[in-house]
């Protein structure tokens, strides 16, 4: 192979390179010629190619036939005609104003039912939502250029109708300028854009505009094709439901967790006032018709008989029906997007049952850390714990257990479908131990028994299915019922065997003492069978850390557990020697890709709205816990630093700025190199623990010094730590350890994280602080 003069591996590694910044994926998976791929089938949607197949040369060639088919839909406008309320265009003060007449007690009292109750409450908003909020049409993009801009165009279709006429330079002279203005009016279009919009909003935005069709093509049954979106529908929820289990349990032995009780939830105006206002103003699908825009925005008029109607459900211990509906929206996973298991379910509940949720999990959540209930190990769904505190609370731990001589064996533990096979006879058996008990028992019985799904595909409706098992989807109880259910399963494991868990990814290791991680795995399973869990011995895999670890295999439920050498623990690649070489490789690749995505699609010339564009959608794939495997050697430091540099590189040459060094460009931006930025997130994490923004205790990762007779320095300096080996010197603890000390104890007067944070970077860019560590 040959590319660009360069042959060989060289050649190949370029050719490689080059498809994974373009995320090419290559289709001929057969020789072409004699026993080689020779021919081959790029494409960046991997979907829209069908049919591929290698036959039999034509005539005299010596290559292999490649046939395949694309699937290319026409544009079809009025499918997309289709009218909708615009909430943002509402006259909100007149709603509030007959929000407020209404005689709501009378509504509610003389209710009979929950569902009555209800119906009653949306009739009367749908009613204001028909006559307040404007019925609109959107408008089509093939028709949303300005009146110019069509003229132009015009006069190049009339030119190119009769190029015999007027010949061919007056048609390539317009033609360019047609060209031109379009490439003005797109870029001043997307600066309106990227000027006005949140980080949030842009990476929603570049999503939309990056990613390739997210529409479900026809779907195999068996040996036939399903076209119609009814039949699609349909696919999906047979698929969907098999996923559910009836439970054979109804009660298990259960020693109560506290002898304090929650048995009411305290709703008034005020309280449902807050939660109405801090909804998203968007125009979100319910399964009732009030989106969260409608509630926001007439949170003066609705606070008052939502706090009666939530009371009334409460008091009576049931829920309206239409709360326990969810639509199912499918969202491809990975692999052939014609397979339906290939898709999970994205499910979409009432807006207005989702803020009665809102202040039950607020006070619940409240009851419980008051109290001291939650496990320790858990750190999803929480508060002050992510998935940055779940990996840097163990990963590092075990670098230094290696690096004092000891071994880890850990056991990354898969539950199969744990969200939807929770069985619900024992989950409310569970929200009794922890006290949750009287009306509040009674209501969350109402809520999570009894609930339907039904898939949504564009406009069709499947069948309506029960979910006999599981925490409700698409809920903001959902989440807490889960944590719930799973809180005791670290009090099952013996002694000396540690845990971490994020949602239901759980990791259980012990340290120099593989045996007992072999016990702690039949303790498991035997409480996973108990609740009525399945732990998928296909998913679950054992690896061992360090030089000394022995060679023992560790079994499940009669099944020899995978020893695995290489593990995605949340979203991070290492291996069984702490190396991420892997994962920066990988992520050095896709934020190639996404870059290149971002100048090809956008036509903006201005270098500070593209580089705005990058930190939205490219800049987070470079930093997601980069406290972890933050790179020590230069090579993969320039790799990452490369992916910013091009980038600015390019953005300023739009402008013709050529010259400028990547330092100049990132002085003009206003920005830090990636280096900088992993020290400052080393640093800031550091900080967090300091001021409890992040619940970790500082003392289970390093020593606190007790500076007692020393003036100089801030409080909060750690013992050193002395690596035996250059892969711990470079790990997180050791890493951080001499900045964090010789920071000036000035930094340290900031309550908030934020405020170091901004004072650092300040010192980052005036070259007051180095980024080097390796300088120390």
């Amino acid at each position: 192979m040959t590319v660009n003069g360069c042959t060989g591996a060289t050649a190949t590694a370029k050719f490689v390179q080059f498809c994974k910044s373009n995320n090419l994926d290559q289709l001929v998976d057969k020789p072409t010629h004699g026993l080689n791929i020779l021919d081959i089938v790029l494409t960046n949607n991997s979907s829209a190619v069908k049919d591929l197949s290698v036959i039999a040369p034509f005539s005299t060639s010596d290559h292999n036939v490649v046939c395949f088919s694309v699937d290319v839909k026409a544009f079809n406008p009025k499918e997309h005609y289709i009218p909708f309320r615009d909430f943002s265009k509402g006259d909100y003060s007149r709603i509030i104003d007959e929000l407020l007449l209404v005689d709501w007690i009378e509504l509610i009292h003389y209710s009979n039912s929950a569902d009555e109750c209800y119906s009653r409450y949306i009739s009367i908003c749908h009613a204001l939502i028909r006559k307040y909020i404007p019925l609109v049409f959107p408008k089509q993009r093939i028709y949303a250029l300005p009146r110019k801009l069509l003229s132009l165009r015009s006069k190049v279709a009339f030119f190119h109708r009769n190029i015999h006429i007027y010949g061919s330079s007056k048609y390539a002279s317009t033609a360019a300028k047609l060209k031109r203005a379009l490439a003005l009016w797109t870029s001043a279009r997307e600066e309106r854009i990227a000027r006005s919009s949140s980080s949030k909003k842009l990476f929603s935005y570049c999503n939309r505009k990056l990613k390739l069709t997210d529409e479900i093509p026809d779907l195999k049954d068996g040996d036939s094709l399903i076209h119609g979106d009814q039949q699609k529908a349909n696919l999906f929820a047979s698929y969907f439901e098999d996923v559910y289990r009836l439970p054979t349990k109804f009660n298990v032995e259960l020693v109560p967790v506290t002898d304090k009780v929650i048995d009411w939830v305290d709703i008034n105006c005020e309280s449902v006032y807050r939660v109405l206002r801090a909804l998203p103003n968007r125009n979100s699908t319910s399964p009732d018709g009030i989106p969260y825009a409608f509630l926001k925005n007439a949170a003066l008029g609705l606070a008052s008989p939502l706090s009666l109607i939530f009371n009334r459900f409460l008091l009576h211990g049931e829920t309206p029906r239409i709360w326990k509906l969810g639509l199912v929206k499918p969202i491809h996973k990975k692999g052939p997007k014609g397979l339906v298991s290939n898709y999970r379910p994205i499910c979409l509940t009432c807006s207005t049952s989702k803020v009665m949720e809102r202040l039950i999990c607020d006070q619940i959540g409240k009851f419980l850390s008051e109290n001291r209930l939650l496990s320790n190990t858990q750190h999803g769904f929480q508060s002050k714990r992510s998935t940055s505190s779940a990996l840097l609370s163990t990963v590092p731990l075990w670098h230094r257990e290696v690096d004092r001589g000891n071994y880890v064996s850990v056991c990354y533990v898969d539950f199969k479908k744990a969200f939807d096979l929770i069985s619900i006879p024992l989950l409310l058996q569970k929200l009794q131990s922890f006290g949750i008990k009287g009306c509040l028992h009674r209501f969350l019985t109402s809520f999570l028994t009894e609930r339907n799904q039904s898939v949504v595909v564009n406009s069709a409706y499947s069948r309506t299915y029960p979910t006999v098992s599981g925490v409700p989807q698409g809920t903001c109880l959902g989440p807490l019922m889960f944590l719930l259910y799973i809180n005791d399963l670290a009090s099952v494991l013996p002694e000396g065997v540690h845990c971490s868990i994020f949602a239901d990814d759980s990791k259980i290791y012990t340290i120099s003492n593989a045996s007992l991680l072999q016990q702690a795995i039949y303790a498991l399973a035997s409480w996973a069978d108990k609740w009525e869990l399945s732990i998928s011995t296909e998913k679950t895999f054992v690896m061992g850390f360090g030089k000394n670890h022995p060679d023992m295999d560790f079994t499940l439920n009669g099944s020899v557990l995978v020893r695995a050498h290489e593990i995605r623990d949340l979203g991070v690649t290492y291996t069984d020697d702490f190396n991420f070489d892997r994962y920066i490789a990988d992520i050095t690749a896709k934020a190639k890709c996404r870059s290149n995505y971002i100048l090809k699609a956008f036509k903006i010339r201005n270098p500070l709205l593209l580089f705005k564009l990058f930190t939205a959608y490219v800049r987070p794939l470079l930093e997601y816990c980069s406290s972890l495997w933050s790179p020590s050697r230069r090579r993969e430091i320039d790799e990452i630093e490369k992916v910013q540099k091009s980038f600015t590189y390019r953005s300023f040459a739009r402008k013709g700025m050529f010259e400028l060094s990547y330092f100049s460009r990132l002085k003009k931006l206003g920005a830090l190199t990636l280096e900088d930025r992993r020290l400052l997130s080393d640093l800031t994490f550091m900080y967090k623990l300091t001021t409890d923004e992040v619940k970790l205790d500082l003392e289970d990762l390093f020593e606190i010094t007790p500076f007692v007779n020393l003036t100089r320095g801030h409080p909060f300096r750690i013992r050193p730590i002395r690596p035996r080996t250059t892969s711990f010197k470079n790990s997180f603890l050791c890493r951080v350890q001499t900045k964090w000390n010789t920071l000036d104890p000035g930094l340290f007067v900031y309550s908030k994280s934020s405020g170091f944070y901004q004072r650092l970077t300040t010192l980052l860019q005036s070259g007051n602080l180095d980024a080097s560590y390796s300088r120390f």
